[in-house]
């Protein structure tokens, strides 16, 4: 016991010595003195008073000229045209105040609220041009197996409970479809056993309006699959029946865009490549523009896919009726479309196409060289048979523009040289 209390002193002691100071005992008195007694605040308020007013006013900026100013983002501009090539690189670094195209009047469609198109360095102006041309991803062609959801053994057993009359009305169907799920089938497994029957317009119809009564039953982990299913379904149903080929697409695109991406808009996360191209079509179809846009940025980003040349080819000639018959503005058409720029440098444009681009987006000389360079070595024959529009179409851009003379008389000479080589012969 006298050991542990000498051991015990001595390392009181170590502890003491250790940190330079004896430990207070708990008996020992603690005092708590007023600040006042140590430290004059009035004075110390007085040398604050005095310290904050030594230091100068800032001085105003608002008359000097601003070098630094906001310049669009390359991912905020909304094009459709333009691929920078080297001559671009070289116009714009070397251009005053590196505007883009050497134009500083030169006007683009922005996302944001900023449209500056001074990048003011060549630096800048070389980064800005390799991101702005990063955007026109180099796309594939579509290809893979298309997806399946199958339920063999369950459709098996269904069929025996099966009628016709299951399918006569809306009625019919929901007492038949009450009656497997009470059994323990699921509700894709009964939706898929029904599909896979001769069913007409209405029946269909009947179908998806029990789906769309009963939607929370779904099971939520596979629902992309079972979106896949429904999707490849209804694309089949549109491409076979002739007769009633723009029924079964609205019927699909309402459930579709009223009830299931309500519910799950997850669905379409996970559906695959062929699927997404078969849905734009579908979408395309019905002029549910913005699904069918959606869809196909979907295709574009995530899987760095072009869509097939039928689907695009029935999306655009959509769109384009329904830009014109809307009257769409230039900036309109650039907000809507423009994320589907790579499939336009993708597939060969065709004249319907180009006349539309023409028409509606090309409202300057930058625009209409752009668009002559994007035809000029893929599509040639384009030039030969829409040159006579191109030319007066540079004629308007001409006589709304501020542009010099000489300005003027090279696009001319540009334009006709480029149309020339393409084989165009003017009367």
């Amino acid at each position: 016991m006298v050991q542990s209390t000498r051991l015990l002193v001595r390392v009181y002691k170590n502890f003491a010595r250790k940190f330079g100071h004896s430990v207070i005992s708990a008996k020992d008195p603690v005092s708590f003195y007023p600040t006042a007694s140590f430290l004059d605040n009035a004075a110390h308020e007085q040398r604050m008073k005095e310290n904050e007013a030594a230091v100068p006013t800032r001085p105003s900026l608002q008359s000097v000229k601003h070098i630094y100013r906001d310049m669009v983002l390359p991912q905020d501009v909304c094009d459709l045209l333009w691929e920078p090539k080297t001559e671009d690189y070289v116009i714009t670094s070397l251009a005053e105040d590196c505007a883009l195209n050497g134009d500083s009047l030169h006007k683009i469609v922005s996302r944001s609220p900023v449209s500056e198109t001074k990048l003011m360095f060549a630096n800048i102006a070389i980064s800005w041009l390799d991101k702005f041309k990063a955007q026109t991803l180099q796309l594939s062609e579509l290809t893979g197996l298309e997806e399946q959801l199958l339920y063999n053994k369950p459709l098996q057993i269904i069929s025996s409970d099966y009628t016709e009359d299951c399918l006569s009305s809306a009625e019919n169907l929901k007492e038949f479809c009450d009656l497997l799920l009470k059994k323990g089938y699921s509700l894709e497994s009964i939706t898929q056993f029904i599909l896979s029957s001769h069913t007409t317009l209405a029946q269909y119809k009947y179908i998806l309006g029990y789906l769309c009564e009963n939607m929370y039953v779904l099971n939520p982990v596979s629902i992309s699959e079972f979106t896949g299913y429904i999707i490849t379904d209804a694309y089949k149903r549109h491409t076979s029946n002739e007769k009633e080929l723009l029924g079964y697409s609205e019927a699909f695109d309402c459930f579709l865009r009223e009830r299931l991406l309500q519910v799950y808009p997850s669905s379409l996360r996970a559906v695959g490549a062929i699927t997404l191209d078969k849905l734009a079509y579908l979408s395309s179809v019905s002029e549910n523009f913005q699904t069918a846009i959606m869809t196909l940025t979907d295709l574009i980003q995530q899987h760095k896919t072009a869509p097939s040349k039928s689907t695009w080819g029935t999306f655009f000639a959509a769109y384009s009726k329904y830009a014109v018959e809307q009257d769409l503005l230039k900036s309109q058409i650039l907000a809507q479309i423009s994320a589907l720029k790579p499939v336009i440098f993708h597939h060969r444009l065709t004249a319907h196409n180009f006349r539309f681009l023409l028409s509606k987006v090309v409202d300057n000389s930058h625009d209409l060289s752009h668009l002559v360079q994007l035809v000029q070595t893929s599509s040639p024959d384009i030039l030969v048979e829409c040159g006579g529009q191109v030319i007066k179409k540079l004629q308007q851009i001409s006589n709304a523009s501020n542009a010099s003379s000489i300005v003027k008389a090279v696009q001319a000479t540009q334009l006709s040289k480029a149309l020339e080589a393409a084989g165009f012969q003017p009367n």
